[in-house]
């Protein structure tokens, strides 16, 4: 039924003039079937991962279609969904129907940027081609559950024609499981208030359904796609406290909560030539969504309940215009209407009594719109320009508990300068204005009893916005490999970070900051270390950031900011053995948070994987992995006051650590 549905599909497409995709030209990287030769790579997205000096990045996953675009374009075109992550969409396209990965650096007269100074272009196989997958997952966690996983996928594929789908059902292990202790004190180094066993556990159960179509239609192209999910996490943490206090009298806290989602998105585009070198596209997005999250504390013998139900919906209409007179210069123009709204309604409640919370009811809806410009120039064959700017504005109205409406608009200005002076050496220098999008659920309240933390809404909230400086400097280095450092300063106004509302913390614009960030990407081939098919990657970033602390009025870092992070990769093809081996190490370091009358700050130890892929005939692949081979830590010091931390005494500090886990993972992947 499969090669029939197939023939039929290639029955329907007729030969029509293509769309032209942008070439690529220039400072663009090309690694073709050859260079990927010897490894046991299956996916598109094993494909990329390989590729030097090059990290895969999803996307900001924000409101609207242009800054949610990921780092990796498939054929010249970003994909319209906005639901089907980057790395699914990659994951569905077998490594065999990729004829080549395009590295493209600082950009190429013709090719949409999307704001990146690196962007992968996966130019696919025209042959025809009809792909079935079937992939089983096994999970094996350390406290002896057991969890599986299975995916179904077909592609088909014929020149400009098209079909994709994928349904997957799965059962994933939390990042942060296991056992640990927590220790209460009076104060920093104070006499102990209790001791504490702690255990939590939690899953995340669910289904996904994506299909698409690309088909030639009116010498244009269209795709259209759909997406469905439904998701149900649940963590739940039990605690045997030995309080002191009270003579060693023992006690069991506990706290759990279950988030459950269902979510869908229909996406459109058509992409069509209007002759003299212009081509158009138009684009079109609805995606709705319900989410249902309850949850319930016992602390100290009293009893909290929290419950939260929120709809949300994003419709996206959007123009482009790219026209390219010459091979060294082309300009892009478009733009796009959004609309979105999110409501919301909860109740917190402490041993049955209600205790009112801001925003606990409300519906804020958006409309926005947006205007761009940008143009691409090869001045000469070493230097590469673009400059242009966006215009943003729109309008936000609230009503339920709040009643109230804003509007803002923003210029949002981008020139960025690539000099590649020979073949080994790049520099690439940008400044732009960088406007964040507003997080909806900022303006309702939120709580997780788990962590013991409750969130007022904040009616008042303004995009936080930056001008961003960045310079970076790559060099390819022994062949096959490369080193890059990127210096990034950013100007930042109305920092988001939490201030107090009616009492409670919210999220909140705490004033101007300031933020600098070094990152550092390695690759080294490892040939004259023996493996001939070895590669060290390493990605490397630092961060500083100042800004106004509301409370105390001292100056800090900005609550999220971690100093430091690391990702490291390690790994080797033995073409012989029909093998490779990889071993990953992820290192996040602290996390920082300031509140109101609290300070956390959560350090995670590196977890390393070990990954074994077998690939006894092309089209079947078995892989072995154990994830989180030392059993991480997870530490916790979080220090509250009596009142604002300004002004009240320390009121007690909490040290808590838990150790997760190893799990144990079998994947088999198998071509029909």
């Amino acid at each position: 039924m499969l090669v029939a549905f197939a023939s039929l599909l290639a029955a329907l497409a007729a030969p029509v003039p293509a769309v032209s995709t942008p070439a690529a030209t220039g400072d663009v990287a090309v690694y073709d079937a050859a260079y990927f030769a010897g490894g046991q790579l299956s996916t598109a997205l094993d494909l990329v991962q390989r590729v030097p000096g090059f990290t895969v990045d999803t996307g900001e996953g924000v409101r609207g279609y242009a800054g949610s675009a990921g780092n990796v374009l498939i054929d010249g075109q970003r994909t319209t969904s906005k639901a089907d992550s980057l790395r699914e969409a990659l994951q569905r396209i077998p490594a065999a129907s990729v004829a080549r990965v395009e590295i493209i650096r600082g950009g190429a007269p013709g090719i949409d940027m999307q704001g990146r100074t690196v962007l992968a272009n996966l130019v696919l196989k025209s042959a025809p081609r009809t792909d079935v997958n079937l992939v089983s997952v096994g999970r094996f966690l350390g406290d002896r559950r057991g969890l599986a996983s299975g995916r179904f996928e077909l592609e088909h594929r014929d020149g400009q024609l098209s079909f994709n789908l994928s349904v997957v059902l799965y059962q994933y292990p939390p990042d942060d499981p296991g056992k640990g202790h927590a220790t209460l004190t009076a104060r920093p180094g104070g006499p102990v208030l209790s001791r504490t066993a702690v255990k939590v556990e939690a899953g995340d159960t669910g289904a996904s359904f994506r299909t698409g179509v690309q088909a030639p239609w009116r010498g244009g192209i269209g795709h259209v796609n759909l997406a469905l999910d439904y998701d149900t996490f649940r963590e739940n943490e039990d605690d045997r406290v030995t309080d002191l206090t009270q003579g060693g009298t023992l006690r069991t806290d506990s706290a759990n909560q279950q988030d459950r989602n269902r979510k869908g998105e229909l996406g459109a585009d058509y992409a069509f030539g209007l002759g003299h070198g212009v081509v158009a596209k138009l684009v079109a997005l609805q995606a709705l969504g319900t989410e249902s999250f309850g949850a319930r504390n016992v602390l100290q013998g009293s009893l909290g309940r929290y419950r939260q139900l929120t709809r949300t919906g994003e419709s996206i209409g959007r123009v482009e215009l790219n026209w390219k007179p010459s091979a060294a210069f082309s300009l892009e123009g478009g733009g796009e209407a959004v609309f979105n709204f999110l409501q919301s309604s909860s109740l917190y409640a402490q041993d049955g009594v209600p205790i009112p919370l801001p925003s606990a009811n409300i519906r804020v809806e958006e409309q926005r719109f947006e205007g761009f410009a940008v143009a691409s120039w090869r001045v000469r064959p070493t230097l590469q320009l673009e400059a242009g700017g966006r215009i943003e504005s729109s309008s936000l109205t609230q009503s339920g508990d709040s009643t109230q409406t804003a509007s803002f608009s923003f210029p949002k200005p981008r020139v960025a300068l690539t000099w590649t002076p020979n073949p080994v050496d790049q520099l690439r220098l940008t400044w732009e204005r960088v406007v964040g999008q507003l997080n909806f659920a900022d303006f309702a309240t939120s709580a997780n009893l788990v962590s013991g933390q409750v969130n007022g809404g904040n009616a008042n909230l303004e995009p936080q916005r930056e001008w961003r400086t960045e310079l970076a400097y790559e060099r390819k280095v022994f062949g096959k490999g490369s080193a890059a450092v990127t210096l990034r300063h950013a100007d930042i106004q109305q920092v988001l970070d939490v201030i107090p509302v009616q009492g409670v913390d919210a999220p909140g614009n705490i004033g101007n900051g300031v933020r600098d960030t070094a990152l550092v990407a390695l690759t080294l081939p490892l040939g004259g270390l023996g493996l001939g098919g070895g590669q060290f990657k390493a990605d490397l970033s630092w961060i500083h950031s100042q800004v106004t602390d509301p409370t105390t009025h001292t100056r800090r870092a900005i609550s999220g900011d971690k100093p430091f992070t690391a990702t490291l990769s390690l790994t080797n093809d033995a073409p012989r053995l029909k093998s490779s081996w990889e071993i990953d190490v992820n290192a996040l370091g602290r996390t920082p948070t300031w509140r109101i009358e609290e300070v956390r700050r959560t350090d995670v130890k590196p977890q390393v994987d070990l990954i074994w892929i077998y690939r006894p005939r092309p089209r079947q692949t078995v892989q072995l992995q154990l994830s989180n081979a030392l059993s991480r830590e997870r530490r916790r010091t979080r220090t509250d006051w009596a009142g604002p931390r300004n002004v009240a005494p320390v009121l007690f500090q909490e040290q808590f650590a838990v150790t997760g886990p190893p799990v144990a993972m079998i994947r088999f992947r198998l071509g029909l």
